[in-house]
């Protein structure tokens, strides 16, 4: 394989925003505990979404009324990972430092296929825990 294969694309743009319609302050999302403690440790670096309408409406800009046309992947500052609905379910409060959508082309990781579309999240700092 050469240099420049590229092995997935970025399929929306997500480049400097402007405005608070491309920016979501907090997305909470379920995971399983097991990953909360990755990402606590620094082990997991990057959490991934299988694109679907659930996550489209919550991280895909619109430019029409019926959320059909999009222009951009709207930025998540902090994502919220919680293990069920209990008051004391374990979490974590990770910051975003990029999340992006992207379809993946060849050398697919395990657990997707080739033409999957993906949201990716870089995580940074762990702001909070418990």
């Amino acid at each position: 394989m050469s240099e420049n294969a590229v092995d997935k694309i970025e399929v929306g743009d997500s480049e400097e925003y402007d405005g608070d319609e491309y920016w979501v302050e907090r997305l909470s999302l379920r995971t399983m505990e097991r990953y909360i403690s990755a990402i606590i440790s620094g082990e997991q670096q990057l959490e991934q979404r299988r694109a679907s309408p659930f996550y489209d409406v919550r991280l895909l800009r619109y430019i029409d009324k019926r959320k059909v046309k999009w222009d951009a992947v709207r930025q998540v500052k902090v994502l919220h990972l919680y293990a069920g609905n209990q008051p004391n379910s374990k979490f974590v409060d990770v910051r975003v430092l990029k999340n992006r959508l992207v379809e993946y082309l060849r050398d697919v990781p395990e657990g997707w296929k080739k033409g999957d579309q993906v949201y990716e999240f870089e995580l940074g700092d762990v702001v909070a825990h418990g």
